[in-house]
């Protein structure tokens, strides 16, 4: 009899178990994409708004400068803190500073007008709130859901994340022209405070993980040398990270070569090169989709990635036919269309190799350093974006644009081949 009121106890248990887990995936997807929306057509919507405002290109690379540079350098203490403090309240509170941020500026507008300082500062101070939320987000995932629906939830963040970046331009730029930048900035704030409100219902620590309770840091500075010092004696994390940020920071001239091409070489419209761009979240999105409905074999994650890898360095120096002498006598359409072609198959191939890593280091990681690590690797995978940006610029104005993609595109499969020939790693 006992034996059986305790198996019932066990089976009612596992049926709430359950039922939060499916309710942690709807209201973080549903959390994620309002947030990921609101942040999509904010950005869109400030850029037009700045060049409208001044018509100046360096006003406007001067606003992407601040949504960039402040998550360049917060990241590791947005770590340090996530492993620190309730990750649930910083989630939380972020989105809804984030809110209350666009709803001040709204208000502000309200009695004088939007200026340049003005857009500089909520661009930084929103970038900031992001770096935070993001981060104990991302190190949350693994206690939101069990195992085996780790790889399901990364994929809906991804879903999330494409579809976004697909549809946020496109009803930053109707809303914005609808409405007008100020309500634009109200219907923002308010969606960041829905995202936040929704935040509240998720159960943060429903599968926890082993936990190292004997490593305490006793202050930020401290905490983030022992985020440090864990990701140097983790082989695995350490050996991963080592591939993604060359793989980062080399797949960083296709945002110098993709623009040259479309717009300079193939005298691409406005309209033309923005349909172009769609073949990258496309593929992605796709992508997502089918890692979310079919279960993914978890065994030698990096064997495929490195496999995946060297796909990745082909389709890259695609790139290259388009702009060359080979293509060049085909039509400005057609070649414009093979970039579009290219490019969602490469969106697809990202995410073959993003969403396994991402859940090989989540399962890794040990909770109680899953922030500091984030932090570092976001520091560090965002710190040699700029560096790309100027070496691969100075290389487009010294050699033919098609060459770029394709010196890059072999630079990446000899990466591949190193990690085909890494036995340490391959074993994992």
């Amino acid at each position: 009899m006992a034996e059986k009121i305790q198996l019932d106890e066990n089976l009612r248990i596992t049926k709430v178990k359950e039922r939060n887990i499916k309710r942690n995936m709807g209201l973080y997807t549903a959390g994620s994409a309002v947030s990921s929306l609101g942040t999509y057509m904010y950005n869109f919507a400030i850029g037009l708004f700045v060049l409208k405002l001044t018509g100046s290109g360096a006003s406007f690379a001067l606003a992407i400068l601040f949504g960039m540079v402040p998550r360049i350098i917060l990241s590791p203490f947005a770590g340090a803190l996530a492993d620190k403090l309730d990750r649930k309240k910083m989630v939380v509170i972020m989105d809804l500073l984030s809110g209350f941020l666009m709803l001040g500026v709204f208000l502000l507008t309200r009695v004088t007008a939007l200026t340049l300082p003005i857009v500089y500062f909520s661009s930084a101070m929103l970038t900031i709130f992001n770096t935070f939320f993001g981060v104990a987000l991302g190190a949350s995932v693994p206690n939101l859901v069990d195992e085996k629906r780790l790889m399901k939830i990364n994929s809906f963040r991804s879903t999330i994340d494409s579809s976004t970046s697909l549809v946020g331009p496109l009803l930053g730029g109707i809303v914005y022209a609808a409405i007008g930048i100020q309500y634009f900035l109200l219907l923002n704030g308010l969606s960041f405070v829905c995202s936040g409100i929704s935040e509240m219902f998720i159960d943060f620590n429903i599968y926890n993980r082993p936990v190292n309770h004997n490593v305490k840091a006793q202050s930020m500075l401290a905490s983030m040398k022992e985020g440090i010092l864990y990701l140097k004696e983790h082989k695995l994390i350490k050996g991963i990270m080592k591939y993604v940020l060359f793989l980062n920071f080399i797949a960083m001239s296709l945002t110098i070569s993709l623009p040259f091409t479309s717009v300079e070489v193939l005298k691409a419209t406005p309209q033309e090169y923005g349909i172009v761009q769609m073949g990258f979240p496309l593929g992605m999105l796709v992508m997502s989709i089918l890692y979310g409905i079919f279960k993914k074999d978890h065994d030698k994650i990096f064997q495929k990635t490195a496999k995946n890898t060297l796909l990745f360095g082909v389709i890259f120096m695609l790139f290259g036919l388009p702009s060359s002498p080979i293509m060049m006598s085909f039509t400005r359409h057609m070649n414009l269309l093979a970039i579009g072609v290219i490019s969602f198959v490469m969106g697809t191939v990202i995410i073959a190799i993003n969403i396994p890593l991402q859940v090989m280091m989540q399962k890794s990681i040990d909770d109680q350093y899953r922030g500091r690590v984030g932090g570092v690797i976001s520091m560090a995978a965002q710190s040699i974006s700029p560096l790309g940006l100027i070496l691969f610029g100075f290389m487009i104005d010294h050699m033919s644009s098609y060459l770029l993609p394709v010196i890059s595109g072999i630079m990446i499969v000899s990466i591949a081949f190193l990690m085909l020939t890494d036995k340490k790693m391959m074993e994992l």
